[in-house]
């Protein structure tokens, strides 16, 4: 009897205090276990938010989509962040070569989840959700070959275009934005009906999905800058995903020969290049846009003479005959030397020593990474007017690096990242001065922060590019990018 009598009162307990709980919290996930955020600390976030596009406002709709983003689905969400190291550094670009706000890079949350595969139940397509009549306005090719929409390069200019072209029409992004979604048609009866253009005001004769457009934008914005704080943890992709580089193909191509001849593994051009249905880039007069990882690109450029063109893209031309080995030209009268890997090389002090590029290492040796192992034996071609073998692990070794009709090495002094070869081609002034701008170089550490990636660590310092920390620190991994680990900071 007693037993039930206590078990009655625990009821009772959590019943009254489910019931004076305060309704206005927000569950977050944390550890195992949720954890209540008030509303009041969630009208202070927002408040913090500098958005140069809508001002953050706390609503009903604001706070359901919040609690979808941090607690219904998290996995997905966690996803998403990790997919922002692939797009919004070409956001980040286009909208400044757009002259656009930087801020407008959060649309495309709540439009596809940084998902260029994305399809909606209406049928709009890509990272910016197209519908097909508006993506062939907007330039965008759509048919059995190709499907531009997936084109995050293209379909971003597309809907840039589109975006400006809303904003001169209404004059303030919150129908911009609603107009983008909803279609001009629908928010101009709203703003004859409501007689206003303010959003806010005139939300209500929008149909549902688009009422909630604006508050969806503010929530995205929301979890971009405090996802840490609701312990949401960035699924960041491979690093080869995110240091890309981009190609203009004018001639048809397949997927299968550049594999072939880069040495890049299907599935990465598959991902990388989702715009195309049949595993080939069609031939396009104006051009097909090719990505790849920037050290397969590396390759990919000695195999075919690419010109610049005035917008400094690049157009593939003729090819460079090349067999089954892709076969940077080999220096003539090259001496053919076999190296062996020892403790402590890796492939650019290599590259360094004998005076060739990680390129040329991986197209001798046909190598599909970067990675070595122990006792590895790899082929090097070297020119006889370049310099003779060096031990890789003694980088000091003074070594004739041009014949002496010209100049010698006078001094070489080891940097982290490569050996800079001060050379005596000018006055004694001259050389000092070199000296004197190599004394101020300084670094700084940083320790890698939980949810932190290459992209928000640059944007942390002022002048440093995600080129600079992948060559400084030799990273060629997602897992050189965990928390806890440091990393080195050449300060400009």
């Amino acid at each position: 009897m007693r037993e039930i009598c206590l078990h009655f009162a625990l009821c009772l307990t959590l019943c009254l205090f489910s019931y004076y709980l305060p309704a206005q919290s927000l569950d977050s996930y944390s550890g195992e276990e949720y954890t209540l955020i008030s509303d009041e600390l969630i009208k202070e976030r927002l408040s913090k938010i500098q958005n140069n596009v809508v001002k953050p406002q706390f609503t009903p709709a604001v706070r359901s989509y919040i609690r979808t983003y941090t607690v219904k689905k998290r996995d997905k969400v966690e996803a998403m962040l990790g997919r922002t190291a692939i797009y919004y550094p070409l956001f980040d670009r286009l909208l400044a070569e757009f002259g656009l706000p930087s801020d407008l890079k959060y649309l495309s949350v709540v439009e596809s989840a940084l998902d260029a595969h994305a399809v909606s139940r209406s049928g709009a397509v890509g990272l910016w959700q197209f519908m097909p009549p508006t993506g062939k306005e907007y330039g965008l090719s759509i048919n059995s070959r190709v499907d531009e929409r997936k084109d995050p390069e293209k379909a971003t200019r597309a809907a840039l275009t589109y975006l400006s072209r809303l904003y001169r029409k209404y004059g303030n992004w919150e129908l911009a934005l609603a107009a983008y979604n909803g279609g001009p048609g629908r928010v101009n009866r709203a703003v004859k009906r409501g007689r206003s253009k303010n959003f806010w005001r005139i939300r209500r004769y929008l149909p549902r999905e688009t009422r909630a457009y604006v508050p969806a934008y503010i929530a995205a914005t929301y979890i971009s800058h405090y996802y840490q704080d609701h312990d949401l943890v960035p699924v960041y992709p491979d690093i080869e995903f995110q240091m890309t580089e981009m190609v203009k193909i004018y001639d048809q191509l397949s997927f299968e020969e550049v594999a072939q001849t880069t040495g890049t593994p299907m599935y990465i051009i598959e991902y990388l290049n989702p715009s195309y249905k049949r595993k080939y880039i069609p031939a396009n007069y104006r051009g097909s846009n090719l990505v790849l990882p920037q050290e397969r690109m590396a390759v990919f450029k000695s195999l075919y003479r690419i010109p610049d063109s005035a917008q400094q893209s690049y157009a593939v031309g003729e090819r460079i005959a090349a067999p089954k080995i892709s076969t940077n030209a080999i220096p003539t009268g090259s001496i053919k030397l076999n190296y062996q890997v020892d403790i402590g090389d890796d492939i650019d002090n290599i590259a360094s020593a004998y005076q060739c590029s990680v390129a040329d290492i991986k197209n001798w040796n046909r190598l599909t990474s970067s990675k070595l192992k122990y006792g590895q034996q790899l082929t090097i071609y070297l020119s006889k007017k370049t310099l003779q073998p060096v031990n890789v692990l003694d980088p000091l070794t003074l070594v004739d690096l041009a014949p002496l009709s010209t100049s010698h090495v006078e001094e070489v002094v080891l940097e982290p990242v490569t050996l800079l070869v001060l050379e005596n081609e000018g006055s004694a002034k001259k050389k000092k001065r070199r000296v004197k701008a190599k004394q101020k170089i300084r670094y700084v550490t940083h320790k890698i922060k939980r949810g932190e990636s290459l992209y928000s660590i640059a944007a942390q310092y002022e002048g440093v590019t995600i080129n600079d920390l992948i060559e400084l620190n030799k990273i060629d991994s997602a897992e050189a990018v965990q928390p806890g680990k440091k990393i080195k900071i050449k300060q400009k």
